[in-house]
């Protein structure tokens, strides 16, 4: 039996021995002809290519330590019609760069250097993890996304030119994040986490992490387009492909993309060089006749290390994997503002691809790739079922509500960011569930399949019953969290709603009236209030509908916060100032007897409306967080 096999086998079997379900079968390995891969790929990146307004791809499939397919299709600069080259063209991979830095921490645990359950402030020197939690943070925590971090500053990932760019020590300490959870609980997706792991090479090796990882990945593998420098280096064998925004049918180009948080997400890569780095993985850390890593190792690395549900995909050491189809795989994918990437490991089969485009639409072209490959070469059944039970109704009824992306926590003013971004999941007579857009039928009791076969989700509940999360195969570096009523999208539409429709009513009703009373004898006169009393009123209602809607208008995730910005965050302070004087003018009004009876409900209303609108403010941290932007 070939050596390869033997591997391949002894893998399938530990998995299994962990309870690892959904495993493809590891005796069986699908027919992959060059000249039909070359044909089927060939005619699904240019559909790609039209169909989500995308310039050019690059792509490359390895098998059996063979690479079967490296293309480029489409362009790499568009303006001066540069087409896309395999070998030559490089694209921005963003958080796929991850990988080399999870391949870092492996050869420092080969070297005994490091220690996996270690506090990782043993580690670090000028940076400090907050005592938040009696559990410490640890180098598992941090490549499993498990660290309960919450999701760090708002601006601080892409900057607009080399002259914002930090060190990883200044980076980490200038955007050190809150613990909001106990380690170990659930997965957060983490630029932060990855960045520190990163920065524990630094300190183990003494070698910043972009020399660290040409000594030890690219040079020995021969990767002589790659790089994690930025801007990219002149002497090198690639070319950096442009990235596009689309926009009303054209296409504006972009400059070279900085990242401050550089080892989670700085890489640039051919996918020639790429199809090394998959071959050496695939082969137990060997390339020909250099080795990145011992077979051991890499067997260690692709092994789960946690998963938010044991009956679903978990991470393996920063690798995460996925269960799709009935094929477990390897795998990690990136993107920034305009390049969109995916590696993918087949270990049963020693099959991987890497696929990048350079506009968003590479969001669903990489999507779409996963979804079509599989569907051509680890076909799925789609699921039958009957009618559901009265248990499996009630089940649906229970999981039914919103939930929110474990990652997507903040402690500061864009914690407002969780509201829109709440995914609903809805129940059905049957049993099954509507989630995004599709239907789930349920597998066992909290587990429920795709209707195409393709994905599960799983709910998890407390020791009162009570369900607290969600997690997806295909999204094992994240959970979801179940959303408390107070900070659902129905109550909070509904308290905004009515909030504005007040606001909006007084600002309506108000000049109205004062018009009609200009210009027409009333039938009895009133006692009426100070003319400020409408004024603060109205400078409530236009404030608090004004300060969204700017905020809105300005709010630019990529850069920091601006001047401009940072001022915009005190409005709140003067929508508190102009509540509490509309209140108090409402109790006055009523006391004294301005207007008329239906005139002071309607103050009184719009004034309390100002109050909830305050409520919502602090809910949301949008009032008493702005001044830290």
């Amino acid at each position: 039996m070939r050596a390869r096999e033997i591997r391949r086998l002894a893998v399938a079997g530990v998995l299994m021995a962990l309870g690892i379900s959904g495993i493809a079968d590891a005796t069986s390995s699908p027919d992959i002809e060059r000249e039909n891969l070359h044909d089927f790929v060939d005619g699904l990146i240019k559909s790609h290519l039209r169909a989500y307004d995308i310039p050019g791809a690059t792509v490359t499939i390895v098998k059996d330590g063979e690479v079967l397919l490296a293309e480029g299709y489409g362009f790499a600069d568009l303006e001066n019609q540069v087409l896309v080259d395999a070998e030559r063209t490089a694209f921005r991979i963003g958080s796929t760069t991850k990988i080399f830095t999870y391949i870092a921490v492996l050869q420092l645990l080969e070297r005994g250097l490091l220690d996996l359950d270690a506090d990782v402030n043993s580690y670090l020197q000028k940076i400090q993890i907050d005592e938040t939690f009696p559990e410490p943070v640890t180098l598992r925590h941090l490549i499993t996304h498990t660290a309960g971090f919450a999701e760090s500053g708002m601006g601080t990932v892409f900057v607009p030119s080399a002259d914002y760019l930090r060190t990883i020590e200044q980076s980490l300490m200038a955007d050190l994040p809150d613990r909001v959870r106990p380690p170990g609980e659930i997965t957060a997706y983490s630029n932060y986490g990855t960045t520190l792991a990163a920065y524990i090479v630094e300190v183990v090796t003494g070698k910043p992490f972009e020399q660290y990882a040409e000594d030890h990945i690219f040079l020995p593998l021969g990767m002589t387009g790659t790089s994690l420098r930025q801007p990219f280096p002149a002497d090198l064998t690639s070319e950096v492909a442009v990235g596009y925004n689309y926009r009303a049918g054209i296409y504006e180009p972009s400059e070279f993309e900085m990242m401050v948080v550089a080892p989670a997400g700085s890489g640039t890569a051919t996918a020639g060089d790429m199809a090394k780095l998959m071959i050496a993985l695939l082969q137990g850390g060997r390339l020909g006749e250099a080795r990145i890593l011992r077979e051991e190792t890499v067997s260690r690395g692709f092994l789960r290390l946690f998963a938010n549900d044991p009956r679903l995909a978990g991470m393996a050491y920063g690798f995460y994997e996925l269960q799709q189809n009935g094929v477990r795989m390897i795998a990690h994918e990136g993107g920034t503002p305009r390049f969109h990437t995916e590696m993918v490991l087949i270990p049963d089969h020693e099959i991987g691809y890497f696929v990048s485009y350079n506009t968003i639409g590479g969001v669903d072209g990489r999507r779409a790739f996963r979804q079509e490959f599989l569907a051509r070469y680890f076909p799925a059944e789609r699921v039958h079922r009957a009618e559901g039970t009265e248990e499996s109704t009630l089940r649906a009824e229970q999981v039914s509500g919103y939930y929110k992306n474990a990652r997507l926590v903040w402690n500061t003013e864009w914690h407002v960011l969780e509201l829109p971004l709440a995914a609903r999941v809805s129940s059905r007579p049957d049993g099954s569930l509507m989630y995004r857009e599709a239907r789930w039928v349920e597998l066992e009791p909290y587990v429920y399949v795709k209707e195409d076969g393709a994905d599960k989700l799983a709910f998890r509940l407390d020791d009162r019953g009570r369900v607290v999360a969600a997690s997806q195969d295909t999204t094992p570096y994240y959970g979801m969290l179940a959303v408390p009523a107070l900070d659902a999208p129905p109550f909070n539409y509904t308290v905004l709603g009515l909030a504005y429709a007040l606001f909006l009513s007084g600002l309506v009703y108000w000049p109205a009236a004062a018009l009609v009373r200009r210009h027409m004898t009333p039938v009895r006169r009133t006692v009426m209030a100070p003319w400020t009393y409408r004024w603060r009123a109205a400078a409530l209602a236009a404030a608090a509908i004004a300060f969204p809607a700017v905020l809105v208008a300005v709010f630019d995730p990529l850069r920091p916060a601006t001047p401009f910005l940072k001022v915009w965050f005190l409005v709140p302070y003067l929508i508190l100032l102009l509540a509490l004087a509309s209140a108090w003018a409402a109790v006055v009004a009523w006391r004294r007897g301005y207007w008329g009876a239906g005139s002071r409900v309607h103050y009184a209303l719009v004034a309390l409306a100002g109050l909830a609108f305050v409520w919502w403010l602090i809910h949301w941290r949008l009032l008493g967080y702005g001044l830290w932007v």
